[in-house]
């Protein structure tokens, strides 16, 4: 039986993965960003749903999940992530995200989905007096809402201040983007054996 727990939150916790994956890698092709977010937030819910036993967090983060799949119906026929022009000079435009309360929203209640996930991993590894997970758990938590601060702070600053200089912001975002995900991955990666109830 802990067996079975334990594959069952592996599936559910790859079904995590690969929904942040889709969300937290944005390719511009044109003017979308591929893997489309929306489906990144079914993958997260569906995997949520697997982990409830893991306490309430994980059962407010999946309906945070069901909100950004709703709230991301709504941005895709306005917003299609659409540009608009910021600075101009000698024939080349740059662009920064033009629908940027849309973004906001969803970065916020993606921090909250993450911050759930995070703590509830914290909270059971405390339980089972796992120092080394515990600890894991809450460095990844705060790696990933560092990231986001800087982020929504540095595209703000520089929409407003420096434009001709977004890609290049674009470019390093993207970068410590990929560094942070793989840093929640190897965190969930190791939380299925969190799953099976002590023997």
């Amino acid at each position: 039986e802990p067996l079975e727990e334990t594959l069952a939150a592996e599936k559910s916790f790859k079904w995590l993965i690969l929904g942040l994956v889709c969300v937290l890698i944005d390719i511009p092709i044109r003017d979308v960003y591929l893997p489309p977010d929306f489906l990144g937030y079914v993958f997260i819910s569906i995997g949520l749903g697997g982990l409830l036993g893991f306490g309430p967090r994980m059962l407010h983060a999946r309906w945070a999940g069901f909100a950004l799949i709703v709230l991301s119906l709504l941005e895709l026929p306005a917003a299609k992530h659409v540009t608009y022009s910021v600075y101009s000079s000698g024939g080349t435009q740059v662009g920064a995200p033009k629908f940027f309360p849309w973004i906001l929203i969803n970065e916020i209640v993606l921090i909250f989905i993450i911050w759930q996930i995070t703590t509830a991993l914290y909270e059971r590894a405390t339980e089972r007096a796992d120092e080394q997970s515990a600890a894991t758990a809450i460095e990844r938590r705060n790696l990933y809402m560092g990231f986001v601060a800087v982020k929504l702070m540095m595209g703000l600053c520089l929409t407003l201040l420096f434009p001709s200089v977004w890609y290049l912001f674009v470019g390093i975002v993207f970068i410590f983007g990929l560094v942070v995900l793989w840093m929640l991955i190897q965190l969930l990666n190791q939380a299925p054996k969190l799953a099976a109830e002590p023997t």
